[in-house]
């Protein structure tokens, strides 16, 4: 059962934050613990990115207060007292490595059927830990994965050990009658050992393929950043080209650069490879919009599109640029639409909500991180009441552009982040999409709000403070 006093779970429940926004956060700190910073505060990260405001930080922490003064009382199944668990987790293979060895020597049980039933117990006692810890379902049961593949590991080592150090009783069996049958299950065990192996070193050599991409697509990313950095720096130092040219060029190589980042993902390499004969899935465009001069809506400024996309996908971002301009916030109307929804049965409302046309008049996502100044995630786009997808149909109803294009413009999970200007005021608003739903790895926010700080240091050069 998930602790609902855990201030991210608290900022959950109030309407703080999303889920999504939720799982980030953790990810966020476990980075943060790696790195030496014990002292990582979940609220202090909101603030940090722009994902809750001071006020919004006050509540959820007078909500924790309630909320655990309630449970003192109570007596607490145990939980970890620190954020990490991997002590706990340690603890808990070992004691399913001790029950083996128990449960075949003193007992007499198989160790096929000793390692499969430690391996269990083990696998649902990690995940309740990891479940109890805070941590969502699915992370939990990927997480509570890791010990049990090095016990069953370690056991299926053992076995094939074992089984080779036993080769001496195929001369020793006796019983005439029974010589061939015995010789023939000793001969078996020797073929399961030697699979067993085989086994155990291909999974070793899977886990260690995986880690080691990751770590190169980590170093990637950090040299990738760097480099955006090194470009803007010195294109804003050249004085030999005027000031707006020089940050029109800054800003398109940090989108560029930012869309590359995005595609450093050992996740997302490995669904292009699932995908090797769709070039249209898991495609990133980072986009760049700013309030028009009318003050109603907002329009493309600048934008980095998938670089292998045909010249028929590019004509239809040209268009969704010219006729697609998301509206500034008018949350009194967005207010009334989400009443109007819940009517007499608030169940089901956001269903309902998602059937009224007209709200993207009165909402969008530019409009709601410009307004409300907050970096906003959703995995499933389609779930957001924010997301203005209006421009789908019209594209449709447009005709000249054939279905293969309408794959790559298909928003599947994004990621907005505002952009700040002079004396703090937004300026814009940063928004990265994916076509495909949780397209998005954890370290992606990061990259993103890095961008959103140096693009906004962009848009502060040469002007007076």
């Amino acid at each position: 059962m998930l602790d609902r006093t855990k201030f991210l779970t608290v900022a959950v429940d109030l309407g703080k934050i999303s889920e999504q926004t939720r799982l980030f956060i953790l990810n966020n700190q476990k980075r943060r613990v790696l790195q030496g910073d014990h002292h990582a505060r979940a609220g202090e990260i909101l603030i940090q990115h722009r994902m809750m405001s001071e006020t919004g930080r006050e509540e959820v922490l007078k909500r924790q207060k309630e909320l655990r003064e309630r449970k003192l009382s109570r007596i607490r199944a145990f939980v970890p007292k620190t954020r990490s668990t991997r002590g706990l987790r340690a603890l808990i293979a070992i004691a399913g490595l001790l029950g083996v060895a128990i449960a075949n020597r003193e007992f007499g049980v198989s160790l096929e059927l000793a390692v499969a039933t430690a391996g269990f117990l083990t696998y649902v006692i990690e995940a309740l830990v990891e479940y109890r810890a805070g941590r969502p379902l699915i992370l939990s049961l990927l997480r509570a994965a890791f010990p049990v593949m090095t016990l069953v590991v370690f056991c299926l080592v053992l076995f094939a050990g074992v089984s080779i150090f036993k080769l001496n009783s195929i001369v020793t069996v006796h019983s005439a009658g029974q010589v061939q049958a015995q010789v023939q299950s000793r001969l078996n065990g020797i073929r399961i050992a030697f699979v067993a192996m085989a086994g155990a070193l291909a999974i070793l050599l899977m886990y260690s393929i995986w880690k080691f991409h990751a770590l190169r697509f980590a170093e990637s990313r950090l040299g990738a950043m760097k480099d955006i950095l090194i470009r803007v720096e010195s294109i804003l130092r050249d004085e030999t080209r005027l000031i707006d040219e020089r940050k029109a060029t800054a800003m398109m190589v940090a989108l560029k650069g930012l869309r590359n980042v995005i595609r450093l993902s050992v996740v997302d390499r490995v669904i292009r490879w699932i995908f090797i004969f769709r070039p249209s899935a898991n495609q990133a465009r980072v986009l760049f919009f700013v309030p028009n001069s009318i003050g109603d809506a907002f329009e493309l400024q600048a934008a980095a599109y998938p670089e292998d996309a045909p010249e028929g996908v590019r004509d239809a971002f040209d268009w969704i640029r010219d006729n697609h301009h998301p509206r500034i916030l008018n949350e009194e109307k967005f207010e009334q639409l989400k009443q109007l929804a819940k009517g007499t049965s608030p169940r089901g409302w956001k269903q309902r909500y998602l059937v009224f046309t007209e709200r993207h008049e009165h909402i969008s996502i530019c409009g709601w991180i410009y307004d409300k100044q907050e970096t906003l995630i959703a995995m499933d786009a389609s779930d957001c009441l924010a997301f203005d997808n209006s421009f789908l149909k019209r594209i449709r109803d447009a005709g000249g552009f054939g279905k293969e294009v309408l794959p790559w413009l298909e928003p599947g999970s994004f990621i907005g982040c505002p952009i700040i200007g002079l004396g703090g005021r937004p300026a814009g608003v940063l928004l990265v999409i994916k076509n495909i739903r949780n397209g998005f790895a954890p370290e992606d926010l990061e990259a993103v709000i890095m961008a959103s700080q140096i693009m906004g240091n962009i848009l502060q050069t040469g002007n007076p403070t």
